[in-house]
């Protein structure tokens, strides 16, 4: 099955589609949308693409790490609801994963007010442990820290290709 990602490469998926849809996410701007998305990254399987059709879905925060060689594609806005130290972390702190695809990851913290003296740390997107991997950010807003990408418990991130648009 092929498909066009966000920035118009084809992406050819070799296990199923996966639409945050189907696990109930609703891009209305006004439900918590958390327990959905996590629901559908948690039922990825290697070779599996994650569809975040357009829209404005609300989130607290997001593991995204499922097994490797899966494809996320973005085509909606994940908003904040509440401060907390990461908001989507791709990747995990315990186990290296390689071969991510993600396109199209647009975040917004607006919903709230970054604040350095309660939440120095905070932090929109974390990447960790994450290797051999091509991640389009493609927009970062209104958090204390948009991006950190690190490595932990002797893994690293490395070897990946990562573009950044507006942060």
């Amino acid at each position: 099955i092929s498909k066009l990602d966000v920035n118009g490469d084809i992406i050819v998926s070799n296990g199923p589609w996966i639409d945050i849809k189907a696990f109930g996410a609703t891009p209305n701007d006004s439900t918590d949308d958390t327990t959905a998305i996590q629901n559908a990254i948690n039922s990825m399987v290697a070779g599996s693409t994650l569809l975040i059709p357009a829209g404005i879905y609300r989130i607290t925060s997001l593991d995204y790490a499922p097994p490797d060689k899966t494809t996320l594609i973005s085509y909606g806005i994940l908003r904040v609801l509440q401060s907390d130290l990461n908001h989507v972390t791709i990747g995990s702190p315990t186990v290296a994963h390689s071969y991510y695809r993600i396109s199209g990851l647009v975040i917004d913290a607006n919903a709230v007010a970054p604040d350095w003296t309660v939440n120095p740390n905070e932090t929109c997107v974390r990447i960790v442990n994450v290797t051999d991997s091509e991640i389009h950010i493609n927009s970062v807003s209104n958090c204390t820290r948009n991006v950190l990408l690190t490595g932990m418990n002797g893994n690293g991130s490395y070897y990946n290709e990562l573009h950044l648009g507006r942060l």
